[in-house]
């Protein structure tokens, strides 16, 4: 059922009377009970008005503020929805919660930054000018933040109009005003802080995090913003640079051939350091630190982990990889997902079950690989992968722990080798009919005596002796680890006991 909309509402009866070829007089109303469709249905309102918007800035500015306001909490709800459901993109629902909510972003900076257009006339007062420059800002990095929770590639235009808003603001002397940007919030912000609230989530890995470490994430970001440095010229705690005129991505300083005046330097500062003593004060208390804005419900190791990994993105040397990678150059047939990798392993044609992938680099124990992406691509962190070499070979079993746009045709997927030699086996627990299992005939690692296998399981264990099922044998088994788990499947470690009766 909608809300009837108020007859006093000046906003609403605007956008009733506004008039366009081919879509005729809507009333705004958003649906109070559906967050969703409250976020579609505004963002096509954001579009037709910002179509036939009128000449008057100020009016078109309380008209765009008063939609943002109505809209924020939908927006919320439907983050939390999102993150709720897994956040991983593998439903209709979850993609189209993505769309409305990269598109009303996406709509709200367009109309924020349409507002600073006649900023050299003279027509705002500095706290308005720094308020719409500061308010876009933050719409494009709720694009950008939506768009890192997908693994997708940012919009190509988004870092130019992140840095021309900047550049604008940088210029009228606006960029360091200190205001507040919401009537509710309780701390100032600047257009600085919030332009290196985005700077700073797009050089943290995100493309190594589930999607709740990547909220809890932003969350440490926007509570150590007040921290981050921004120079016009190399500086310590500085080691990313950006171009605010070439609208290129941020990235690591030291790639650099030659310092332009377009160049901003930017860095965490001194918050690496105070990070480090929010993971140690977190350890003692067993409890993560208010200060953090996280969820009260956030477990000290989820936590911690979260804290360790954004000091290791933003220290000074960037983040070094545990082995060596060989560059490589070939083709792969890759089951993603237990179920595909379980039919994978069933079948004598890989590639009927399978999808061909290019293996760019790998090393003792993992792969990078290159993966064109689909609208209805299955990928995602903590994924199990069967793989198998376009050549004679045996199959291996790993674990998606990256994932990273490089454009918007192709992914770069980093895959943690669990084991190689995988074969499909039974299991059972007393005169049960044996269950289907992967498994691996040497350990994670290498590591252990030859009498232990890893089994990929869909279940986390029968009980602690169950019985192997393999080639017309059976063994007795004894549980000793649970090494991995991640999305429907379970790889633990048993030690081979004897032949069962």
């Amino acid at each position: 059922m909608h809300a009837s909309p108020s007859p006093e509402s000046s906003l609403e009866r605007e956008l009733t009377d506004l008039r366009l070829r081919d879509v005729g007089v809507l009333p705004i109303v958003l649906p109070q009970h559906d967050a969703l469709r409250a976020v579609e249905e505004a963002a096509f309102w954001m579009q037709a008005y910002r179509q036939g918007l009128p000449d008057d800035m100020q009016r078109v500015y309380e008209v765009v503020d008063r939609v943002d306001a109505m809209v924020q909490p939908f927006r919320l709800r439907l983050m939390r929805d999102y993150l709720g459901e897994g956040g991983r993109m593998q439903t209709y629902r979850q993609r189209r919660m993505w769309r409305a909510a990269v598109a009303y972003a996406s709509e709200l900076g367009l109309a924020y930054s349409y507002c600073l257009k006649p900023l050299g006339a003279g027509t705002a007062s500095r706290e308005m000018v720094a308020g719409m420059g500061a308010r876009a800002m933050r719409a494009i990095a709720l694009e950008l933040r939506w768009t890192l929770l997908a693994y997708a590639a940012p919009d190509p235009t988004l870092w130019g109009r992140l840095g021309r808003l900047y550049r604008d603001c940088e210029r009228t002397g606006v960029a360091t005003l200190r205001f507040r940007m919401y009537a509710d919030m309780r701390m100032p912000s600047t257009v600085r802080r919030e332009y290196l609230r985005a700077l700073i989530l797009a050089v943290s890995g995100m493309s190594s995090l589930l999607p709740a470490a990547q909220a809890a994430a932003e969350r440490i970001v926007a509570a150590m913003a007040d921290l981050f440095v921004l120079r016009q010229s190399p500086a310590p705690g500085c080691h990313f640079v950006v171009d605010i005129d070439q609208g290129t991505p941020p990235h690591r300083g030291h790639v650099l051939q030659r310092v332009r005046d377009s160049h901003r330097y930017f860095g965490p500062g001194d918050a690496g350091h105070v990070l480090a003593a929010y993971a140690r004060q977190a350890r003692d208390r067993g409890v993560m630190p208010s200060e953090l804005g996280l969820p009260h419900d956030t477990g000290v190791a989820a936590g911690v982990e979260v804290l360790e990994h954004l000091m290791r993105y933003w220290g000074a040397p960037p983040p070094e990889r545990g082995e060596t990678r060989t560059s490589v150059l070939a083709t792969m047939h890759a089951a993603a997902g237990v179920d595909a990798a379980f039919r994978a392993l069933d079948g004598d044609r890989p590639e009927e079950s399978t999808e061909s992938w290019i293996i760019a680099d790998e090393s003792r124990h993992g792969i990078g690989a290159v993966v064109r992406t689909r609208e209805d691509d299955p990928l995602a962190i903590g994924q199990i992968v069967a793989f198998h070499p376009e050549r004679p070979g045996p199959w291996s079993v790993g674990v998606i722990r990256r994932l990273e746009a490089k454009d918007a045709l192709y992914r770069s997927v980093g895959v943690h080798l669990l084991g190689r030699g995988a074969i499909r086996a039974g299991i059972s627990d007393g005169d049960r009919d044996p269950q289907p299992v992967i498994l691996l005939p040497v350990p994670t690692g290498g590591a252990g005596p030859a009498s232990e296998v890893v089994l990929i399981m869909r279940q986390p264990a029968l009980h602690a002796e169950p019985t192997l099922h393999l080639h017309d044998h059976r063994y007795r088994m004894q549980f000793r680890a649970r090494l991995e788990s991640g999305q429907g499947f379970f790889a633990n470690r048993f030690a081979l006991s004897g032949a069962a009766a």
